[in-house]
């Protein structure tokens, strides 16, 4: 089964892990792969370009300031490597928590739309054995900082109106190495909300018992 794959790149140190963690997946199984950046983070997209290009990888990247496909993009990247997608971030370093809820409405306000179509790319090809189509998982994979409260928010928010569970991402989230005995400010966040919470420490399962212990990842 082929595994649509949703990847949050938090810019820096968050970049870094969740690149490593991404070169070792099975492109045969984990594609297409949609890249989701802040909308300042160039940084964050020349590593995903260098990444994928290291893997031989035709370069279909595709930048929506708005965060959202048109129709003839949205049919594109299925037959494709990867995408790569902006949207605002929900909240900037030094940010005063006062103006934060405003970013984050803004970040999620663009984050709806581009869940929801990256959705639809998703399960384009789902149907039944009789069809003879292929079923297609999909997966959102986050490791902080806070932008990607606004995409997990996103798809809860759209479970909350109704969209069945497997229309939507599975929420993975994957603590830092550096999170020992404490999680991150996300992972406090997006612990009760993700269907999948994996962590490098086994300590951690202690403190929080719905974290999974993986070993080492990057």
């Amino acid at each position: 089964m082929q595994c649509t794959t949703t990847i949050f790149l938090g810019s820096g140190g968050h970049t870094a892990e969740m690149l490593q963690l991404v070169s070792g997946l099975d492109t045969t199984k984990y594609s297409p792969r949609h890249y989701v950046v802040g909308w300042d983070d160039e940084a964050s997209v020349e590593k995903v370009h260098h990444l994928e290009a290291s893997r031989q990888q035709k370069d279909t990247s595709a930048f929506h300031p708005g965060g959202a496909l048109s129709k003839q993009q949205a049919e594109e990247p299925l037959l494709n490597g990867y995408t790569i997608h902006r949207i605002p971030r929900s909240r900037h370093v030094h940010q005063s928590m006062i103006t934060t809820p405003f970013t984050l409405v803004k970040s999620l306000w663009v984050a709806m739309p581009l869940i929801k179509q990256l959705s639809c790319l998703a399960h384009r090809e789902v149907g039944g054995a009789e069809s003879g189509h292929i079923q297609r998982k999909s997966i959102l994979l986050m490791n902080g900082p806070g932008t990607c409260f606004a995409l997990a928010l996103a798809v809860i928010g759209s479970r909350m109106l109704g969209v069945p569970d497997e229309l939507t991402p599975d929420l993975v989230f994957v603590e830092s190495f550096a999170r020992v005995k404490t999680l991150s400010l996300a992972g406090k966040l997006l612990y009760p909300l993700c269907d999948s919470f994996l962590v490098q420490w086994p300590s951690l399962v202690e403190t929080y018992p719905r974290a999974k212990y993986i070993g080492v990842l990057v």
